[in-house]
């Protein structure tokens, strides 16, 4: 029952954070056409990593990329500030611009996650997204109020990757960089 308590508290978690940063940060012009958002992005991690300057860095049980123009903070500040399989990514100039990765315990928990932000988000039109970056992202991805906003996840060996974005497009050459350090 309590492992029942800590999954539901996970997911409420989820949402609620889910809703408060559904509308944060301000949307950007890239300058990509309407057909970058066709559903599914690639890039090989090498290709990626030769573009985005920044580091690896190891937090608990993850090792990820950090872009230069970001910060890492280990743990979840909302529930275990010293969770060592969760850590956040945040634009250096504007820290409502992030990406929170965590490991969860199985892929029914991450697509069950996918699932809630879809049905929370439901009113911003959620669209079915794929990325390939080191490995194949399946997730969802919207527009908030003018700021994009993803949950994806991937398998990678015994681990199952979640990650949850907003003020950054899935696809960009800053997510991919991360993502792709993941697998």
């Amino acid at each position: 029952m309590k492992k029942i308590s800590k999954l539901l508290a996970l997911l409420l978690a989820v949402a609620m954070l889910a809703a408060l940063t559904a509308a944060c940060g301000d949307k950007k012009d890239d300058g990509k056409s309407d057909t970058a958002s066709s559903g599914t992005a690639s890039g090989s991690a090498s290709e990626i990593a030769d573009v985005v300057e920044g580091e690896s860095q190891t937090w608990g049980d993850l090792t990820v990329f950090v872009p230069s123009s970001m910060e890492m903070k280990g743990g979840d500040g909302t529930f275990d500030p010293d969770d060592p399989k969760t850590l956040w990514l945040y634009d250096k100039e504007k820290a409502t611009n992030y990406i929170k990765v965590t490991i969860v315990d199985s892929e029914d928990n991450a697509r069950n996650n996918i699932d809630t932000t879809k049905s929370m988000n439901d009113s911003y039109g959620p669209e079915d997204v794929t990325v390939s970056a080191g490995g194949e992202w399946t997730g969802v991805a919207y527009d908030a109020s003018g700021t994009p906003c993803a949950s994806l996840y991937s398998v990678a060996g015994d681990k199952v990757y979640f990650i949850m974005m907003g003020g950054f497009e899935y696809d960009s050459k800053e997510v991919k960089s991360v993502l792709g350090s993941l697998n």
